[in-house]
């Protein structure tokens, strides 16, 4: 058991970088650790978003103007209901109360004006149809393809397919493509051979991660088609036109066999037993005809390898007698090697080929049956909403959608993949380019936290956080505007020695780096409650042993009925 050191500095003041978030004016990068006030400096940001100032600079923004996209649907639900309760709270809220209250969120003294929006802004809200625009993404692209069906191709109506339903689907395809005998001998082959090396589970897994994938794959086949094996060759380093054939043509061809008999010859005639029976595998091998050296290659093999892949020892006496034999056995196992790794990078190819035509097949089965039920599945929503978006003829959708949007919010953004990255980019692109006469005040905000990322779900990609993270404060300062880094560094959750582990794994620079902090930067964080108690333990982690079950023997007994009374 370890316990991690209380060295943390005193918390400062959380309410100041909090309200730093929240300053409408500024577009805001925040970095929000676990327990830091999320959620809340989200709500925040929203209710000063709605609220005007003090100047009457600013009327506050319309409540539908306001787009905030958030992870998952119960962080929606979570965020709406607390924004919707605090505006109810100001509603009947004693007028020296609401004003303090304003006074903390505003980090100002609110003037009459004010506080009498604040009150009117519960029944704003609620006039507005559908509520505030929180959603998630995919809510948000499944709205966008229904307003503008036709121009994203596709059908009015369409339903979503939630993502238990798609995986179902996805494994009937796949039941289907197992059992089917309609297929193509092509096709059938692929499968052969794929199901040799693979079992049902991990390519249903694979599939699924295709899936998640699907523009790249489609943009990728059009480009190569189907059958890219010789390409997968070629960028690997080997010929288009090799085979296992032609390698081991090649192979036989650059051997010294004169040198391989008189190695097996010494082996027999000097040699311990072990030594004689690798000198006559080596020899049977080299009696046999082309043909047959490549089906019984096993037998160079064994003759020259142990079983743990390592080359064999002739014995110090015979090194000693024929020292001219372990410089030829090397020179042969040297050319076996270069063969093995054609055949490997040869099988890697033909696996790679095969593999991308059975998704071939199945997004092309998968996608007729999503259009027999006029369905899209998550992945549409967000490749069909990027497509429609990227699209220049469509100008007047980028007006439309423009038009409605004045703020946008990005909750989770360590989780958002580079589609619905774009996806985001396009939304703010007019805003954030200093152009036009539009006078309105927008903003972009985006919280995160690369620690809590899951980089395997979704696609979400550490690098495209990072990227996105330039861009926009590049975009936002090109365009005259203040673009706000935001450290929320105060945990009102996790005690001291929680958090200083996390920052002394995090002193690696490898480790830092990842996350943009740069070399001279360093993470810390804060607790707020700063006398509480906290532990840290290590444990030694739990080895399972992997048993081989393919040829055991699996033993039991058949349950012996109670005879006494139940």
């Amino acid at each position: 058991m370890t316990t991690a050191k209380l060295a943390l500095p005193s918390a400062p003041d959380p309410n100041i970088p909090q309200r730093q978030a929240t300053i409408p004016e500024h577009d805001v990068w925040v970095a929000a650790s676990a327990g830091s006030g999320k959620t809340k400096v989200l709500t925040d940001r929203v209710l000063r978003l709605l609220l005007p100032d003090n100047d009457g600079k600013y009327d506050g923004a319309d409540p539908h103007r306001i787009l905030c996209i958030t992870f998952t649907k119960a962080a929606a639900a979570l965020m709406a209901l607390r924004v919707q309760k605090k505006l109810g709270d100001w509603v009947m809220m004693e007028d020296e109360n609401l004003r303090n209250e304003l006074r903390d969120l505003l980090d100002a003294e609110p003037n009459d004006h004010v506080i009498h929006a604040a009150r009117k802004l519960f029944s704003t809200v609620l006039d507005v149809p559908n509520g505030l625009s929180i959603m998630t993404i995919h809510a948000f692209c499944q709205s966008t393809l229904g307003r503008f069906a036709i121009e994203a191709g596709v059908t009015p109506g369409f339903k979503v397919l939630e993502e238990p339903r798609s995986h179902e689907l996805l494994c009937q395809i796949v039941d289907d493509l197992i059992t089917g005998t309609h297929h193509s001998d092509q096709l059938m082959g692929a499968f052969g051979r794929i199901a040799t090396y693979m079992d049902l589970d991990k390519l249903r897994d694979i599939l699924l991660g295709f899936m998640a994938k699907s523009r790249e794959i489609s943009e990728f086949l059009k480009v190569f088609g189907k059958n890219t094996q010789s390409e997968l060759l070629e960028f690997l380093g080997v010929d288009k036109s090799f085979t296992s054939d032609i390698g081991f043509a090649r192979f036989l061809a650059s051997i010294n066999e004169e040198d391989l008999r008189y190695i097996a010859r010494i082996l027999m005639d000097n040699g311990a037993k072990t030594y004689q029976d690798n000198g006559k595998k080596l020899a049977d091998w080299l009696a046999l005809d082309r043909q047959a050296r490549q089906t019984q290659i096993r037998l160079f093999e064994e003759a020259i390898f142990t079983k743990e892949g390592t080359i064999r020892s002739i014995g110090k006496k015979l090194e000693s007698q024929y020292a001219g034999i372990p410089p030829k056995i090397a020179e042969a196992v040297a050319l076996y090697l270069i063969l093995k790794d054609q055949l490997a990078i040869l099988r890697q190819a033909e696996q790679t080929s095969d593999l991308l035509q059975i998704v071939d097949f199945c997004l092309s089965r998968y996608a007729s049956r999503k259009r027999d039920m006029n369905a899209l599945d998550f992945n549409d929503l967000i490749l069909k909403t990027r497509t429609l978006l990227e699209s220049e003829r469509l100008e007047w959708v980028h007006y439309k959608l423009d038009e409605g949007i004045d703020h946008i919010l990005v909750d989770e953004a360590q989780d958002t993949n580079i589609h619905q990255w774009e996806i985001i980019r396009h939304l703010s692109h007019d805003f954030l380019s200093g152009l036009g006469n539009d006078k309105r005040l927008r903003s972009l905000f985006v919280v995160g936290d690369e620690k809590q990322s899951i980089f395997s779900f979704h696609g979400a990609d550490p690098a495209a956080f990072q990227s996105m993270r330039s861009y926009f404060a590049e975009r936002s300062q090109n365009a005259g505007r203040v673009f706000n880094p935001v450290q929320l560094e105060t945990s009102f959750r996790s005690a001291r020695p929680i958090l200083e582990l996390v920052d002394t794994v995090f002193e690696n620079p490898d480790l830092a780096n990842k996350l943009g902090l740069s070399d001279h930067q360093k993470l810390t964080h804060f607790s707020y409650r700063d006398k509480a108690f906290g532990l840290v333990e290590l444990w030694e982690p739990v080895i399972r042993e992997k048993i081989d079950t393919r040829n055991t023997e699996i033993k039991w007994t058949l349950p012996i009925a109670s005879d006494s009374p139940s």
